[in-house]
């Protein structure tokens, strides 16, 4: 579990990019996304190639993430 006032984009990537130990799939939680909301934007180039063996999941809090950002259309 990351935490989005804890980490950066490049992080998260970093943590979504690695192989799953011990298993078939591994599980990548932000939380609190919405402090990374000024860079989110850097997510996209790991939304066009995502890893097969990842499950990245982002949550905002309290707000919700601007619908005409390609990042959500690459989603």
């Amino acid at each position: 579990m990351i935490y989005g006032r804890d980490a950066t984009i490049e992080d998260i990537v970093s943590n979504a990019k690695r192989y799953p130990m011990m298993a078939e799939r591994q599980v990548v939680v932000v939380r609190e996304a919405q402090e990374l909301s000024r860079t989110i934007d850097k997510l996209e180039s790991y939304a066009e190639n995502p890893q097969p063996t990842t499950v990245l999941v982002v949550a905002y809090k309290y707000k919700t993430l601007d619908k005409r950002k390609k990042l959500v259309k690459l989603i």
